[in-house]
């Protein structure tokens, strides 16, 4: 056992730390690959679809597989050799296909006290800030999930059934991004993306056992989280050139790497958040809940994520004044 806790800790401690090493060298791609408004927003459109693609081959496929093996730990091996060979593939194929064209003249250096400095400006912070509750939130909802279909639905094979009707609201939020953003600006798009997940959340509430509720609910944050997720890049690309017209300097490294950040502390005080919410409710694993639980679960998955976006969203829409 002890050796098997070993592999555990030193797995996920190198998945980190490739993981980070490889998603803040992507998110420093978009602004050093143009400086055009309408690529760039081509480039996060294209970066958002990708993540919420293999999200919801994730949501989709995982379930399906488990529930194909007895032994749980074959469906394990079988989901880490996908995963792995998805990653090696997709990572050097893509690496391989991207080129720089806008960059910082070579002897451009900043210290570290400039580089808290640009990071400070308001549409940066305010973006970080925006970002890290967003991703507390949806954390929140998505770890208490399984638990809400198993304990109060009676039907995890629910929830890969949801997710199909999750993608119907993704796909329509990525016909109509473009079109939304020409209109009323970034800002309100993504804004009211993630005012939309909330409101996809308190609908459940109408009636927390009502599947086609749930479907309804689905494709509504569909839509939303779609509409954040394209913009989420965009968005820091103009911060990173804001950074540079008030600093003259250019800062993709460090502000992505502080974005790689945000996402992960987001999501870590996310999914230790739902587990204090379940044992204050006196949730017991692999056992019948009792109805204090499964109002616990119920509150986890739906008002708490729900009014953390509220707070998420108007921070943005209030004082993210960059445009």
């Amino acid at each position: 056992t002890s050796l098997k806790l070993f592999v555990a800790y030193i797995s996920y401690f190198l998945l980190g730390i490739t993981f980070s090493v490889m998603d803040i060298s992507l998110n420093s791609m978009i602004p050093v690959m143009t400086d055009d408004a309408k690529e760039r927003s081509a480039l996060s459109s294209i970066k958002g679809v990708g993540y919420m693609a293999g999200s919801m081959i994730i949501s989709i496929g995982v379930p399906l597989v488990i529930n194909a093996y007895a032994d749980k730990r074959t469906a394990y091996f079988i989901l880490v050799g996908i995963a792995s060979a998805a990653i090696a593939v997709f990572s050097v194929g893509g690496a391989l296909g991207v080129n720089e064209r806008v960059g910082a003249s070579e002897n451009q250096k900043y210290s570290v006290k400039q580089m808290f400095g640009f990071l400070t400006l308001e549409p940066v912070l305010i973006t970080f800030l925006s970002q890290l509750l967003f991703s507390i939130g949806g954390a929140i909802g998505g770890t208490t999930e399984i638990y809400y279909m198993i304990y109060v639905m009676e039907d995890v094979t629910l929830l890969t059934k949801a997710s199909l009707f999750k993608l119907i609201g993704m796909t329509g939020a990525v016909l109509l991004n473009t079109y939304l953003v020409r209109i009323v600006g970034k800002r309100i798009v993504y804004s009211s993306g993630i005012l939309l997940i909330s409101a996809a959340l308190f609908l459940r509430l109408l009636d927390v056992h009502s599947v086609p509720l749930i479907y309804v609910s689905f494709i509504l944050s569909g839509l939303g989280s779609s509409l954040v997720m394209v913009l989420m890049y965009g968005i820091q690309a103009d911060n990173i050139d804001y950074v540079e017209y008030r600093g003259g300097m250019r800062a993709e490294g460090a502000i992505s790497s502080l974005q790689s950040l945000v996402a992960k502390l987001g999501h870590a005080l996310g999914g230790t958040i739902p587990a204090y919410i379940l044992a204050s409710t006196g949730y017991v694993a692999n056992a019948e809940q009792t109805q204090s639980t499964i109002h616990g679960i119920i509150f986890s998955v739906t008002i708490v994520p729900a009014v953390i976006q509220i707070v998420s969203a108007l921070l943005f829409l209030l004082r993210y004044r960059l445009d």
